[in-house]
């Protein structure tokens, strides 16, 4: 799903509906962990749930009822065609360590670690603060720590520290080691750029991120 152009991204959006079709929504939902009413399958992702119908061709906020931007319909999709109903592990993995991760990794870090680091700075409240507006928990760990459940079985922990003396701030996510059994690795990767975004764009960009490689409004 790297940017690129209409044509590649609705083409994206094809083959993961069919991909879904080719399941069945009722299975598709009952393994992915969401709930079917009336035919379209309520998916929550991140603060918000969507409405998925059409065989997935649809996708629209079940509250407002605006079209889900057309990063976030891919991946609801994605989600509900390649989650097999596995048990979620309470235990965490990097990007780098899951399945196929490895050869996305620099550009995962470069997209969403890396941002987070380089926007809040020394200002973890303000971090924090950005998290728990779009459905963070905190954790009790060292520097700042917020679980976000991403998707209905996807946890994603994002982690902040400011920097002290010659140690700049830093960084991390990480996911359930499960995260293989919901989502393919290019799709990790981009759910933890969208996270990353999301958290930038609440607590206000400041000119300085670097270009995304997805396309999100």
């Amino acid at each position: 799903m790297a940017n690129g152009s209409r044509e590649a991204y609705d083409s994206a959006l094809k083959s993961a509906v069919a991909d879904l079709g080719a399941k069945g929504i009722e299975d598709a939902a009952r393994k992915a962990g969401c709930a079917v009413r009336e035919g379209e399958v309520l998916v929550p992702l991140l603060d918000r749930t969507f409405r998925v119908s059409n065989g997935g061709l649809e996708a629209r906020d079940a509250v407002s009822g605006a079209p889900a931007a057309m990063i976030e319909h891919i991946l609801m999709v994605h989600y509900l065609a390649a989650a097999d109903g596995s048990d979620v592990s309470r235990e965490e993995t990097s990007f780098r360590e899951i399945p196929g991760g490895a050869f996305y990794d620099s550009v995962f870090r470069a997209h969403s670690v890396v941002p987070l680091a380089s926007r809040f700075r020394n200002d973890g409240a303000a971090f924090e603060k950005a998290c728990l507006a779009i459905g963070a928990e905190r954790l009790v760990r060292g520097g700042y720590a917020m679980r976000f459940l991403a998707l209905p079985r996807v946890p994603v922990t994002c982690t902040y520290w400011p920097g002290e003396d010659e140690m700049p701030a830093g960084a991390g996510i990480v996911f359930s080691k499960s995260v293989s059994s919901y989502l393919p690795a290019e799709d990790v990767a981009v759910l933890g750029e969208y996270i990353a975004h999301r958290i930038i764009a609440c607590a206000g960009k400041t000119g300085g991120e670097p270009a995304s490689l997805y396309e999100y409004d």
